[in-house]
């Protein structure tokens, strides 16, 4: 079925059964583009499950919420190169998991360097969850919506975008008059894009996927996520 068929049955079948789409903005153009919310894991944590921790943090609140926590040391999970960036703004000792974003991660600094002498003019807009060595290379270090507002803000007209590379293709179709270059070729989130109008259609056709979370572990993920957004502000 041709996506223009696909996207005509999903709104319908939003309307039907009374369903609310939301996407990230690493998914593909058409998902968002059915989407009635887009944005990134901040603007969409209400949906999220984070159950074991004591607070739970994304790249857009994660200074903030280090520094409102009494403990001087902090085990930061999972996320090494966001919890170093965080480590350079706090006086808390920082205890960091060996893991990361392999869209982040990456993004290299000889990449950047190549494209900053490609085009001198450009600002470059790095993810926190990008390599200490990356971010030492920025302009603004910011979350994937603080990039989106940093180029609306901004006078500049040309960037270098150090995150997933679906905002380079949103940016250019909402900024038709400025320039994006990705930072790299490899930032694909293919977790991302195994979401597919299909998948959607079959979801809102079958009723299919509904997640069941256990009450234990409910309670627990909303006392996480609730001590996050009151200091967020949200």
């Amino acid at each position: 079925m041709e996506n223009r068929l696909i996207i005509k049955e999903i709104k319908k079948l939003k309307h039907e059964r009374n369903a609310i789409i939301l996407s990230h903005f690493y998914t593909r153009g058409e998902v968002q583009e059915v989407a009635d919310f887009v944005g990134d894991s901040l603007s969409l944590c209400k949906a999220a499950v984070k159950a074991e921790s004591d607070i739970c943090c994304t790249s857009a609140n994660a200074i903030n919420v280090v520094n409102s926590i009494e403990n001087r040391e902090i085990i930061f999970i999972p996320d090494k190169n966001l919890g170093a960036f965080v480590s350079l703004h706090t006086d808390k000792k920082i205890h960091l998991w060996p893991g990361f974003c392999h869209v982040h991660d990456n993004i290299r600094n000889e990449n950047v360097k190549e494209l900053q002498k490609r085009y001198p003019d450009a600002e470059f807009l790095a993810h926190p969850e990008c390599r200490p060595e990356v971010l030492s290379l920025a302009d603004h270090i910011l979350s994937t919506s603080g990039i989106v507002k940093e180029v609306e803000r901004s006078g500049s007209t040309e960037f270098i975008i150090g995150t997933e590379k679906e905002i380079v293709q949103s940016l250019e179709r909402k900024y038709p008059d400025k320039k994006f270059y990705a930072s790299s070729e490899k930032t694909f989130c293919y977790n991302m894009k195994k979401i597919t109008l299909e998948s959607i259609l079959n979801s809102l056709q079958n009723m299919e996927y509904e997640i069941r979370v256990p009450e234990h572990v409910r309670v627990k993920a909303k006392k996480s996520l609730d001590r996050m957004l009151e200091i967020s502000g949200n």
